[in-house]
């Protein structure tokens, strides 16, 4: 027997093994089994972590600080993200400058006028998690409203994994 039953009688062991299989076979039927695939990986997931700096795009105009796509046969969490500029003209939370988290080039609810950094490449914030699904296209972009442009950065950071589609809750939205 496991050493976690050390200083109890073979039989009070054997009835408590008997009683944690049978849980574990009632918690596998329900595929219920490890911690809730939003909140932590699975040891079945593949981190992410995509990082870049792209030059401030003229006035009016938009740039891709990162993009990707999430891989088939994979669902994914965004939980880090980091957005940050470099240089002068921008002034945090006045509008000059609006990142936006996109799926399939559609605005995430929350994500879609981001006027200050959260985080920065180097530490970025982390977010309630950001469900994305397979096949889909994922994109960082950074919008300049109104700042001149002279030689400035925009960066961006987003971090989390991808997991199986079969380990996707049965009452999940996706």
């Amino acid at each position: 027997m496991s050493s976690l039953f050390t200083g109890l009688d073979s039989s009070t062991a054997a009835q408590l093994m008997q009683k944690i299989d049978a849980l574990t076979t009632a918690l596998q039927a329900l595929k219920i089994g490890g911690f809730p695939i939003h909140l932590f990986p699975s040891a079945d997931s593949e981190a992410f972590d995509f990082n870049a700096y792209v030059n401030l795009p003229a006035i009016a105009a938009s740039a891709d600080i990162i993009v990707f796509t999430v891989p088939a046969g994979f669902h994914g969490i965004i939980k880090r993200l980091g957005n940050n500029f470099v240089g002068g003209g921008f002034q945090e939370g006045a509008g000059g400058v609006v990142w936006q988290i996109l799926a399939d080039g559609v605005a995430i609810p929350n994500y879609d006028k981001i006027l200050a950094s959260l985080g920065t490449i180097y530490a970025p914030t982390e977010v309630s998690s950001i469900r994305v699904r397979e096949g889909q296209k994922i994109e960082l972009l950074v919008n300049n409203i109104n700042i001149a442009v002279a030689g400035q950065l925009c960066g961006g950071r987003l971090g989390g994994w991808f997991y199986p589609v079969d380990q996707e809750p049965e009452d999940s939205w996706l």
